[in-house]
């Protein structure tokens, strides 16, 4: 963290490059966010008033409220390659998931589902689209603390839906899937899985014999290439994200403060005070550049980004203070918004906690937490407090938050904001190619550090996880940051890829479900 005003200078900064060639094993398992954004038919304003024909057409394309109309026995292999036909017939991609109808999520959750807005950004950061994983994360878990669930309310307002069960023929196979054991399940996770094509072990050998004697050239059923030398060459950094492709979540009520009338309030300190804005901005300023994420972010996801920030470091204001009082162990923030966290000092200080007071070289925005935001270095957006409007130093010990005590290994297949990779390029699913042609791959992996996890390693797969090639993360990367991977990925035969990529902590815990996506690649 680079610090102003003639004081010194601590951690490290956010520019540092590393060149990692990779050539080697690389596949899929999973779960990916990265859904099939479909075709983007015209809209009823791209055609005249008078040119009814044309605007009949446009409907029929369109749908209600700009969704793509799909029809479930109109067979299409969507996303995957479909040479002979085998796709369309056996897996029907292109009629299945959320993505096949709903080009974005967001846009269908907060028209026709939510009677509240808390995840602001209009569209999904980084070129990609919301999807199922978006949502579930936080509408999974049916308790107090969580979002309600989805399950019911989405059966029901499909199966009452004339669009649904008649224009488009869909059924429970429009969503779901079932997988080897023969359990209901997502087709938007399954459709990552090897048992999408039919066989749960493509990348054994004695299978791969069984389907080349009948044709299947890509070792593989529904054309998945299985490859085990994947090159691919790649450079790990820690550059900042663009602010447009930065989501916004807020936890409903969004307080507009203004600068005259803003004061903080410090209490549990020995020199309890009451501090303006502009008083905040005379104290010593700190630069850092930090990654956010959303605590729920699933693997894939867009609820992330690394962001220059500048503001009070909270030794300063402490200093400022006289030093917190004998005895407090602990800091409970409050914002106007009547949300707020209680930690550990100590911790707060390891992790260099800043009242932040801008951000991409600007004041707060009012979404961003206007004019202060409680900055938690390492530790998801959960955690940090905007307009923050009084800081108690106390003895209470902090009560830990369940969500934030996990254990990396076991935790439920959704929860992903902890330990998490995605892909930024290609950005969403059937990306087509051509074989020899060199293709940007870009994307990311962060580990929350609250339970002190750091992240170790990234893994890249496209054997379907039979095979990983893992990068070192560098030991002099900053923990607080995210880690970018940026590269080329030249295919050399034609057929569908499913890439994964992965994050390892320095103990060995990974992400359970990798971050996939779907190219296809022709000749």
């Amino acid at each position: 963290m680079k610090r102003t005003m003639g004081k010194k200078t601590e951690g490290k900064g956010g520019g540092l490059g590393r060149r990692l060639a990779l050539t080697g094993a690389v596949a899929a398992l999973a779960l990916a966010v990265v859904v099939a954004a479909g075709c983007q038919p015209a809209t009823t304003a791209e055609v005249t008033a008078t040119d009814t024909a044309a605007q009949e057409q446009a409907l029929a394309e369109t749908g209600v409220d700009g969704m793509a109309v799909t029809n479930f026995q109109e067979l299409s292999a969507g996303d995957f390659t479909d040479g002979d036909g085998f796709n369309g017939r056996n897996m029907n991609d292109g009629n299945r998931g959320c993505n096949s109808c709903h080009a974005d999520l967001w846009t269908t959750i907060s028209g026709d589902v939510a009677p509240i807005q808390h995840v602001l950004a209009s569209a999904a950061g980084y070129g990609k689209t919301y999807g199922w994983t978006d949502c579930t994360t936080c509408h999974t878990f049916n308790a107090a603390l969580g979002a309600p669930r989805l399950d019911t309310r989405i059966h029901n307002i499909h199966y009452a839906s004339a669009t649904f069960t008649d224009a488009e023929n869909g059924n429970c196979w429009s969503c779901h899937e079932t997988n080897a054991d023969g359990e209901l399940v997502m087709y938007d996770e399954q459709k990552y899985t090897a048992e999408a094509s039919g066989y749960a072990n493509a990348a054994d050998p004695s299978l791969d014999n069984w389907l080349r004697l009948r044709g299947r050239s890509n070792h593989s059923a529904n054309d998945v290439v299985i490859d085990n030398a994947l090159a691919i060459n790649v450079d790990l950094s820690q550059p900042t994200s663009d602010e447009a492709d930065m989501y916004v979540a807020n936890n409903y009520v969004v307080p507009e403060l203004s600068a005259e009338d803003y004061t903080l309030t410090v209490t549990g300190v020995n020199n309890e005070r009451t501090f303006t804005l502009d008083v905040l901005r005379a104290l010593p300023q700190t630069e850092a550049v930090v990654t956010q994420d959303c605590f729920t972010n699933a693997s894939n996801s867009v609820l992330i980004g690394n962001i220059p920030i500048k503001g009070v470091l909270l030794a300063d204001l402490i200093e400022a203070c006289g030093g917190v009082a004998d005895g407090n162990t602990t800091l409970t923030n409050a914002g106007a918004d009547e949300w707020g966290h209680s930690n550990n000092i100590d911790f707060l200080l390891e992790q260099n906690a800043m009242i932040a007071l801008e951000y991409w070289g600007h004041e707060l925005t009012v979404n961003q937490g206007y004019p202060v935001t409680f900055v938690l270095p390492g530790v998801s957006g959960l955690m940090w407090d905007k307009w923050v409007v009084s800081m108690d130093f106390n003895t209470n010990d902090p009560t830990p938050n369940p969500w934030m005590l996990y254990d990396v290994a076991g935790m439920k297949r959704q929860f992903q904001g902890t330990i998490c990779a995605g892909w930024f390029s290609p950005a969403k699913d059937g990306t087509e190619v051509k074989v020899g042609e060199a293709v940007p791959v870009s994307g990311y992996a962060y580990l929350d550090n609250y339970a002190g996890h750091e992240l170790s390693q990234i893994a890249f797969s496209a054997d379907y996880g039979t095979t990983w090639t893992t990068l070192d993360v560098p030991a002099d990367f900053d923990q607080k940051q995210w880690t970018r991977f940026e590269g080329t990925w030249t295919p050399d035969t034609a057929g569908t890829y499913i890439l994964q990529v992965k994050a390892i902590d320095a103990a060995g815990s990974e992400q359970y479900v990798p971050a996939s996506v779907i190219v296809k690649v022709t000749e």
